[in-house]
């Protein structure tokens, strides 16, 4: 059976047990009646392949119109990794084999191209690295657009290779949040050493709450009350004898010719 085959195929390229390929059969049927056909078969219960597979090339022969993917499966693909997230190339080759094994699948058998699901295959990342995506692929000049002015969508390829770009970024920013990490746990740790006080410890949290003002307490001066008539002190006024006399040669006319009529300076502030 040509489904089978591809069954296997697709089952050994995961590394799945023979227990794994009885218990994620049922997923790849289509119809409900064939379904039902499969729960009743020997080995199903038990997850024996060996006996169950048996059982399904009796029953079914070289019946062909069981399918073994359709673009749900590549839907639960995306939706499953968007969950579960990207953080590294681990991440991203996992996902990528699951994506490329079921859209091979459905290329080959005329489903779908190889362009259709692009925007699905960037949903388990970020709006900020789907941005980035999209500014490698127009900086590369790979992504084309229609008569109508309109973006299409970037050949497969071309695609994956900006999405790996853009993996290499997140790891980057991973390994910067892991290392000040390691960081702030060696700065506590160097905090707790010293013996600082727990209000100390608290202020490397910078907290951001505005700062309230201090006000200095108001201090209230009393000077004592001093009786001033009995500290009057009688100072006598000191006598000096004048005696007007006028300079031999006194002109009053002499002195006032010898002022000057107009002041030979200017007043600046």
């Amino acid at each position: 059976m040509k489904f089978l085959k591809r069954f296997e195929r697709t089952a050994n390229a995961f590394q799945a047990t023979d227990y794994d390929k009885a218990l994620q059969i049922g997923r790849f049927v289509r119809t409900e009646e064939l379904k039902s056909e499969l729960e009743e078969m020997d080995g199903y219960d038990d997850c024996d392949w060996k006996k169950l597979r048996k059982e399904m090339v009796k029953t079914w022969g070289d019946l062909d119109n069981t399918i073994l993917y359709t673009t749900n499966d590549l839907i639960n693909v995306a939706e499953q990794q968007a969950r579960r997230g990207i953080s590294d190339h681990q991440d991203f080759d996992t996902y990528l084999g699951k994506f490329t094994s079921i859209l091979g699948y459905l290329v080959k058998n005329d489903s779908i191209k190889y362009e259709d699901p692009g925007l699905l295959f960037l949903i388990p990342f970020s709006r900020e690295s789907q941005e980035n995506i999209k500014r490698t692929l127009l900086y590369n000049g790979q992504l084309p657009t229609g008569k109508d002015g309109n973006t299409k969508a970037p050949q497969w390829n071309h695609l994956v290779a900006a999405t790996e770009t853009e993996v290499i970024r997140i790891e980057e920013r991973y390994k910067q949040l892991h290392n000040l990490e390691q960081e702030l746990v060696e700065l506590r740790k160097q905090v707790k050493a010293l013996g600082l006080p727990p209000d100390y410890n608290h202020q490397l949290n910078c907290s951001e709450k505005p700062l309230e003002p201090v006000l200095e307490p108001a201090i209230e001066i009393k000077h004592p009350v001093r009786n001033i008539a009995e500290t009057k002190t009688e100072i006598p006024e000191p006598m000096m004898d004048v005696t007007e006399t006028e300079p031999e040669n006194y002109s009053q006319e002499l002195v006032l010719n010898k002022w000057p009529q107009q002041s030979s300076y200017q007043i600046r502030w």
